[in-house]
């Protein structure tokens, strides 16, 4: 719960321009990383990637 606690804190924290602009960089580093198998399209892959991005840059964690 502590997880989702700090997460909600810095998400209060951003503007909504921080926001996008974070999640724009989490979708960029995501276009880089080579595609896993098992995943039925490469947006697929993509979206999945850039959210799990996007979670460690308003983290700090994996």
């Amino acid at each position: 719960m502590e997880k989702n606690e700090e997460k909600k804190s810095l998400e209060n924290e951003l503007t909504e321009k921080e926001k996008i602009e974070l999640r724009t960089e989490a979708y960029n580093l995501a276009l880089r990383i080579h595609p896993a198998e098992g995943y039925n399209s490469t947006a697929e892959w993509i979206d999945f990637k850039s959210r799990e991005i996007y979670n460690w840059l308003l983290t700090g964690r994996n």
